[in-house]
């Protein structure tokens, strides 16, 4: 469905709605020079929101928001030619609790972020450069009991104070 002006038989100017085979709306948004430009919308197959935010030449290109099919928040930030840029990002569990919550900055994992045990406890809080702990942080067991308090370098425990415990929680 489009409400614009056509050229050479493509959608060149105005706005477009498409759809999946099975009916739900796929993506709404504004055409010039028959690329997807400015605000708009794409959607999942069970019409629940997959992004909404702007388009630069058919890309997602500024601010906008990433969801998965369940409806919840994956990124919400700024977009560089289709790329997570510069936000917050989230992952999660297959059974939808949250796994990894951190910042994204120039397309990278920068910054603090937190990594969750699938019973829902911190596993890791800290700074992250490239994906890993990077700084300071700590990591936590999945009782929630401070294991490791200090700095990291590249994913692994460099300087800090470490806990160990028995088999019943007990500190050792």
């Amino acid at each position: 469905e489009f409400n614009g002006t056509f050229r050479d038989g493509t959608c060149w100017n105005g706005r477009r709605l498409k759809y999946y085979a099975n009916g739900v709306r796929s993506f709404d948004g504004l055409i010039v020079s028959g690329q997807a430009n400015g605000p708009g919308e794409e959607y999942h197959e069970n019409g629940r929101v997959s992004f909404e935010g702007q388009y630069e030449n058919g890309e997602w290109h500024g601010a906008g928001r990433e969801y998965r099919s369940d409806g919840k928040l994956e990124f919400d930030g700024d977009f560089k030619r289709g790329a997570r840029w510069n936000g917050r990002r989230w992952t999660y569990y297959d059974d939808g609790a949250l796994h990894f919550e951190v910042l994204v900055d120039s397309g990278q994992v920068n910054g603090p972020g937190k990594e969750y045990y699938s019973n829902r406890q911190v596993a890791f809080e800290g700074q992250c450069l490239n994906g890993k702990p990077h700084g300071a942080g700590k990591e936590y067991r999945s009782d929630g009991k401070v294991e490791f308090d200090g700095d990291f370098k590249r994913g692994v425990q460099w300087q800090g104070r470490r806990w160990t415990y028995y088999d019943d929680g007990a500190l050792h």
